[in-house]
């Protein structure tokens, strides 16, 4: 785990949120989980929103098997931000 300190930084809000668990070596979901959570506080900290949800519920980890898939995994993040747009302008 110390190349997640490396990257994080030991001494950081993310890091600490992170040592609260059981494990020495977080598993992808506590990193996820800690993010989630930070963020949340902070954006409503500046946003004046406490308790607002920020995130979906679940998040789905997938492997990248191969050029391919990655391409079309990136695609799918570059795009849907804007279809997310149109969901909302047509409602």
């Amino acid at each position: 785990c110390s190349g997640l300190q490396k990257i994080v930084g030991k001494g950081s809000a993310f890091f600490d949120k992170l040592g609260q668990g059981q494990s020495p070596c977080p598993t992808l979901g506590a990193v996820i989980g800690a993010y989630k959570s930070i963020t949340t506080k902070r954006v409503n900290e500046r946003m004046g929103t406490p308790g607002s949800k920020l995130w979906q519920f679940r998040f789905y980890d997938h492997v990248i098997r191969d050029d391919n898939d990655f391409l079309t995994k990136w695609n799918y993040i570059d795009i849907n931000p804007a279809r997310r747009g149109e969901e909302y302008s047509e409602g």
